[in-house]
């Protein structure tokens, strides 16, 4: 009987068991879902803040800098440079682009005479003179700077013509900023003794009524451009290059190109001789040579005193005033836009 009671309490208590089990089972089901969630979202989470090995090890890009872009730039905005830090062919680039934004500053910049005779006429990129249809252009503007090459093994100053790399014979060494006052300056081999080569070239440096100076430039041909001068008629011209600027060693980097006429006549003398020859007609002017010019510092004396009857370049627009010259050309005043007709005296030929 007793066995009996106790099975029927148990079978009471079958519903009770049932019940816990089912809620046990479904508190494991609970935790273990949970579990599995908490390690997928740790898992994710270590996976987004440690970058991937692919990430890691991707190159970073280096910008290249252009080292005469960089220079350039520096020069441009005042800053005295050294082109020393270039190679050959980055230093050639550089005279290149700065010659073309030089030219390019003159504008439309057309050198023209007009006296209102109702003939105007301007001056071309080859220094002659054509008719002007008063309509001004690119094609009748003068390119007025040119680049530097670069140098040889000696040191001489290389520049291009007619597609041609030419190399300028005795520039090594050239101080292209001297102005020459002193009739002893060592950095000229005088004409020799009593001759009247050194007569001439030393009396006009010292002479106080007219001083004149001495500055080198480059002879790159001989070919001669008639320039008008108004109440005289035509003058022998002919162009030179002088240094226009030079990096911080006064090394050159641009060119300027200028004409000529002659102060009275042309006379030529050599370094270190008595060689004097006089009157252009007479006189071959080596090419591609470097050479001193002896110049007015006031080249209207020329105009007002050694040509008759009454010289003048009033009437010409886009040209250096005859006073002005020797300022441009001592480094004392700058005009990048107008061309400087110069009256010479003497070329002084340099041979070493």
């Amino acid at each position: 009987m007793k066995r009996i009671n106790q099975i029927k309490s148990l079978k009471g208590l079958e519903p009770i068991m049932k019940k816990k089990l089912i809620t046990l089972t479904l508190l494991a089901l609970i935790l273990s879902a949970c579990t599995s969630q908490n390690a997928a979202i740790e898992k994710a989470v270590t996976q987004e803040a440690e970058p991937t090995d692919t990430a890691t090890s991707a190159p970073t890009a280096t910008a290249t800098v252009n080292p005469v872009d960089q220079l350039l730039e520096r020069y441009l905005a005042g800053e005295a440079v050294d082109t020393g830090t270039l190679s050959p062919a980055e230093f050639t680039e550089f005279s290149r682009r700065l010659s073309e934004k030089r030219n390019s500053d003159r504008g439309l910049t057309v050198v023209i005479f007009d006296n209102g005779d109702g003939n105007p006429a301007y001056i071309d990129n080859n220094f002659d003179m054509r008719p002007y249809d008063g309509q001004p252009s690119q094609d009748k503007v003068i390119e007025m700077f040119m680049p530097v090459e670069g140098f040889d093994s000696q040191g001489n100053l290389q520049v291009r013509q007619n597609g041609q790399v030419i190399t300028v014979a005795y520039s090594a060494g050239v101080d292209w900023k001297a102005i020459i006052t002193d009739p002893n300056d060592p950095r000229i081999d005088w004409p020799t003794g009593e001759s009247i080569a050194a007569v001439l070239i030393k009396g006009n440096l010292t002479d106080p009524v007219g001083p004149m100076v001495l500055k080198p430039i480059i002879m790159l041909d001989d070919n001669t451009h008639e320039i008008f001068v108004e109440g005289y008629g035509m003058r022998d011209g002919l162009q030179i290059l002088t240094a226009e600027e030079t990096d911080v060693n006064d090394v050159p980097i641009l060119l300027r190109r200028s004409v000529t006429t002659a102060g009275a006549i042309y006379y030529l003398e050599k370094e270190g001789t008595d060689l004097y020859q006089k009157e252009r007609g007479e006189i071959t002017i080596p090419e591609n040579r470097t050479f001193y010019i002896l110049f007015f510092t006031d080249s209207s004396y020329v105009y007002e005193h050694l040509i008759t009857p009454n010289p003048s370049l009033d009437n010409y627009q886009g040209i250096v005033s005859t006073k002005k010259i020797y300022s441009i050309f001592s480094y004392q005043e700058k005009d990048q836009i107008k061309l400087i007709i110069i009256p010479v005296y003497i070329f002084l030929e340099r041979i070493k």
